[in-house]
């Protein structure tokens, strides 16, 4: 499991801000599974949350100058992504059924990348578990154990209360745990 490092993500685009190309690299490396772990979660599409992501990193060097050093770089950067993911969702509503989801395009693929010692089979059963979860609650548990933002960032990204967020993380939680348990029998 990785996280992103914030201290690291705040002063990487402040070094954007001031036109660095090569900070805006070494933020792409920093924060780019996540981010791409997120656009998956909403656009529930390789190719779209790869594009997303593209479109993200590009929006941040161009936009790195709105950012204040005193706010949370990763909320702004997912804010940043959760917003972009949106607006192509926009754009292809018509190509995207909100309940499809192939194999190949589920979010536990950007998990398997993050957590390279879990077996075959248990990403599988993982990505099928995560599959069945309403988007919202995939969403949370994605930001908070994949890109390892604190829950009240989420609450943030999200527009939700802190309160909500936790409650939908454990009844998450609690929905896999079922659903992996069944699996397993």
């Amino acid at each position: 499991m990785w996280c992103v490092d914030e201290a690291k993500c705040g002063a990487l685009l402040g070094e954007v801000s001031a036109g660095s190309t090569q900070a805006l690299a070494e933020l792409y490396t920093e924060a780019g599974r996540a981010v791409f772990a997120y656009a998956l979660s909403i656009v529930r599409s390789r190719q779209l949350a790869e594009d997303v992501t593209q479109d993200v990193f590009v929006r941040i060097r161009l936009t790195a100058g709105h950012y204040t050093p005193r706010g949370h770089a990763c909320g702004w950067i997912m804010r940043l992504t959760h917003n972009t993911a949106l607006d192509l969702l926009k754009k292809r509503t018509h190509e995207l059924p909100e309940d499809t989801l192939s194999t190949d395009e589920a979010p536990g693929n950007s998990l398997a990348e993050a957590t390279r010692e879990v077996s075959a089979d248990e990403m599988l059963m993982l990505r099928e578990a995560l599959e069945k979860l309403p988007r919202m609650q995939r969403q949370i548990v994605l930001l908070y154990l994949v890109a390892g933002i604190p829950q009240k960032e989420i609450a943030r990204v999200l527009r939700l209360p802190v309160t909500t967020v936790n409650w939908q993380y454990r009844a998450s939680l609690k929905k896999l745990s079922n659903l992996l348990n069944r699996e397993e029998s």
